[in-house]
């Protein structure tokens, strides 16, 4: 990795995954990805539901997360732009995942939508058709 964040090719590198994630952090990290699918939906990439993809980001994936210290940080795409219940949602399902776990020092969760281009550039890229102007 070069110290800009690029690899050797000039892509974005990734500095974390979910084989890092240490053993007191997986039960989190499930937890997570149970609520954000049932709070956000899920489906495929042709789904009418909101959720395109979620995010786990910082040191829980680095594999360099501290009980009691560390929080858990999440960035949750949709495929519309967000709005007041989104973001109340996503308040409600930062609340149940640091009420849960108390090795958890906080949850953080993010929310963008990808945005005409980004979801017309996310259709080309994988071959797909998209509406979205």
């Amino acid at each position: 990795m070069t110290a800009e964040g690029l690899d050797e090719d000039g892509f974005i590198a990734r500095e974390g995954s979910l084989g890092r994630v240490q053993e007191e952090f997986a039960p989190v990290v499930h937890y997570a990805r149970t609520l954000i699918g049932e709070v956000f939906g899920g489906g495929g990439p042709d789904s009418d539901r909101q959720l395109h993809s979620a995010y786990l980001y910082g040191s829980i994936p680095r594999g360099t997360a501290a009980p009691g210290v560390s929080d858990l940080d999440l960035l949750i795409a949709l495929r519309r732009e967000p709005g007041k219940d989104d973001r109340s949602a996503a308040d409600e399902l930062e609340a149940a995942i640091d009420s849960a776990f108390p090795q958890v020092n906080g949850v953080g969760v993010l929310l963008f939508d990808l945005g005409p281009w980004l979801a017309a550039e996310y259709a080309a890229v994988h071959g797909m058709k998209t509406t979205r102007g």
